[in-house]
């Protein structure tokens, strides 16, 4: 970033030496010409320093990145129940494989036995999910068919369902995926982020009640905060119910939702002293109490997320009663019981009263449960 701010100082002596030989033919040229080189220095300028920054920043938002997923994927060793594990080919883990493989086998299980099929069979469409190579991929097949595949409702179901996985005719060999199969990754997406805000209420009770951030609790914390949000968007996104219609309020509500997930990340205890340890630019970001002043941020992110939700009902109070409604109610009922877990997290954590720091680790604790049992009820309402 000093890098980047010093190539910015040359742009900006740039554009001075251009206003200021601007300045000594101004006697010899007519209004017109000084507006249009007066415009063409200070864009050139404005843009030119802008791109300086902005490459700096994603810079440093990558190495960021790159970091807190080698934090959150680090291997875990436990004595003796590893050395076992490994004695027999079964290598050591992350918490962030554990979570998910808990998360994903508990939920598998609860699938069959409601709907007597794995939710992800071995198919055409379950191979496509895996190896879907770009976002935009994976969003088109999750877009409405063309109306030519819609006209086909007097063909069985099972042809109806082998032309959709298989991939669309013609040069854009885009693929379709089943209505079926959209609604399995909504469910998952749901159920997975209620059963982890279970575990995590055990988890970040245990936490806040900590004088530090420096705690055992810290890395199981911030993936199981991670999994929880990446699944609500990850479903919310590809599968929206209901969503917001108005494009600028839109915007809004998916820009708080990821500063929330890298806040999350950031302010965790193990990256946070990373930044200590580190030099330059990357040390600024280390906190003197990072969970503390991350919990705070965390908080003032609820103001915008609180006005999309706000308008969010708005707009559901317009339109007609059915499932997608009532699940994208569902959403922002259980959006506020996150902001109140929230504050409660924000006031616990900057406490030093055990018994005021009890109140609020309880009523974090109570919110945590309607928001996991609201997401539960989401998917299986749908």
């Amino acid at each position: 970033m000093w890098t980047a701010l010093k190539e910015e100082a040359h742009v900006l002596e740039g554009v001075l030496d251009q206003l200021e030989k601007l300045a000594t033919d101004f006697s010899k040229l007519s209004v017109e010409d000084v507006l249009k080189r007066l415009v063409g220095i200070l864009a050139d300028g404005v843009l030119s320093s802008a791109q300086v920054v902005v490459d700096a920043i994603l810079n440093i938002l990558s190495d960021v990145a790159t970091t807190a997923l080698g934090i959150l994927d680090a291997k875990i060793h436990i004595p003796v129940i590893s050395d076992i594990l490994n004695a027999i080919g079964v290598p050591d883990i992350s918490f962030l494989d554990l979570f998910c493989w808990i998360s994903a086998v508990a939920y598998t299980v609860v699938y069959k036995i409601a709907e007597g099929k794995a939710p992800f069979p071995d198919d055409a469409n379950t191979n496509f999910l895996i190896n879907a190579s770009s976002l935009s991929e994976l969003q088109q097949a999750f877009s409405s068919p063309p109306s030519s595949l819609m006209m086909a409702d007097e063909m069985m179901e099972d042809e109806m369902i082998q032309l959709t996985a298989a991939p669309m005719s013609g040069d854009s060999g885009l693929f379709q995926l089943p209505q079926g199969v959209q609604d399995a990754i909504f469910i998952t997406g749901h159920s997975v982020a209620g059963f982890c805000t279970l575990m995590a209420d055990f988890v970040n009770t245990f936490e806040a009640a900590e004088e530090t951030g420096e705690n055992p609790f810290g890395i199981p914390s911030a993936v199981l905060g991670v999994i929880t949000g990446g699944s609500v968007g990850i479903a919310n996104f590809l599968v929206p119910k209901a969503p917001i219609k108005n494009k600028a309020v839109k915007y809004i509500g998916t820009a708080t939702t990821v500063a929330v997930i890298v806040c999350k990340v950031i302010f965790c205890g193990p990256l946070q002293k990373k930044f200590g340890a580190s030099e330059g630019i990357m040390n600024k970001l280390a906190a003197n109490d990072g969970r503390a002043t991350g919990a705070i941020v965390n908080s003032i992110l609820i103001i915008p997320a609180l006005a999309c939700t706000g308008w969010h009902f708005y707009e559901l109070s317009q339109d007609s009663a059915g499932n997608e409604r009532t699940d994208a109610i569902l959403e922002e009922v259980s959006n506020l019981t996150s902001y109140i877990s929230r504050v409660a997290y924000t006031a616990a954590v900057n406490t030093k009263n055990p018994e005021t720091k009890a109140i609020e680790i309880g009523v974090m604790a109570v919110a945590n449960v309607a928001y996991a049992g609201l997401q539960t009820a989401e998917a299986a309402v749908h």
